[in-house]
């Protein structure tokens, strides 16, 4: 192959690796990087099982505390303390609009808390949990009746972006649509609870042939510019 025809086929290799990547990011059933107001269009908040209910909600995230983990500085869900009263019980949720789903597809999302290191006194934080409705289920308000699905169980987020996957179950065969619940969880407030963050959230078709097309796209145009730099 001349050196012209080897040139045009890596940057046919290129194209093509671009727009599988494209296609990829395009078959997400659920994308949200919450760029724009908490909650975002189609989401829902419901802060009904805090007790007592108290002066926030999920919002968007405070830069003063911590930065996003992708995106602009405060492109994150943030929930903390005052989402009850001095001492109550939070039950915060963050639920996602409806989409449609097929077991094995997989959640993506990145939690962090505050970093209290430097503070006189520490606040032990409270907990995430992520549960899911399918069907006819997904009705408001929340309950753990209708978000049955218990996708991943109650967890202390670190004082960084860490991320967490797991694969959808419980679904019926051919798929159902689905809707996912995060939820901020901490009790006493008057000695715990400080401030949690939330941030890219994705569902990925699982297995994604577009990803294993783009990654055999990425070794075939890595092996092409070598052979063509020979």
């Amino acid at each position: 192959m001349t050196t012209l025809k080897k040139l045009f086929a890596t940057m046919g290799i290129v194209g093509m690796l671009g727009g599988a990547a494209g296609s990829a990011q395009a078959g997400l059933v659920l994308n949200e990087g919450f760029d724009g107001a908490v909650p975002p269009p189609g989401w829902a908040i419901d802060n009904l099982n805090s007790t007592p209910g108290g002066t926030t909600d999920w919002f968007k995230g405070d830069t003063s505390v911590f930065t996003s983990q992708a995106g602009a500085p405060d492109a994150y869900a943030a929930a903390n303390f005052n989402a009850t009263a001095f001492g109550g019980n939070i039950r915060d949720w963050l639920i996602s609009p409806t989409v449609f789903g097929l077991n094995g597809d997989i959640l993506s999302f990145f939690t962090r808390r505050e970093d209290q290191s430097a503070f006189p006194v520490q606040f032990p934080e409270g907990s995430i949990q992520v549960r899911m409705c399918v069907g006819a289920a997904c009705v408001l308000p929340f309950t753990t009746t209708n978000f049955s699905t218990l996708l991943v169980p109650s967890f202390t987020p670190g004082i960084n972006w860490g991320q967490t996957q797991v694969a959808l179950s419980g679904i019926a065969s051919g798929g159902q649509n689905v809707r996912i619940a995060f939820g901020y969880i901490c009790n006493d407030t008057s000695i715990n609870c400080d401030y949690v963050g939330l941030d890219t959230i994705q569902v990925v078709p699982e297995p994604s042939a577009m990803m294993l097309l783009a990654l055999g796209l990425t070794t075939m145009g890595w092996h092409l510019r070598r052979r063509s730099a020979r």
